[in-house]
């Protein structure tokens, strides 16, 4: 994972979720993207976790992503 600290840029964080038919398994996986100082757009996974029953809905999913983050 890329050390974030040393970016001079602002960093954009953006996440998804994805769940199977049955909502048997949920996932989340967290990017952060940001460009670089040669003004090339890098995208890293920062957090990608298997979701428990309640963390895909509303505030549930937001304390999720900052747990990640």
């Amino acid at each position: 994972m890329r050390d974030f600290t040393s970016v001079k840029s602002k960093i954009a964080y953006a996440e998804d979720t994805w769940t199977t038919k049955q909502m048997v398994y949920m996932f989340a996986c967290t990017i952060g993207c940001f460009i670089s100082d040669d003004w090339n757009l890098i995208e890293c996974v920062v957090n990608f976790k298997h979701l428990e029953d309640k963390e895909h809905e509303g505030l549930f999913g937001g304390i999720a992503f900052v747990n990640g983050v």
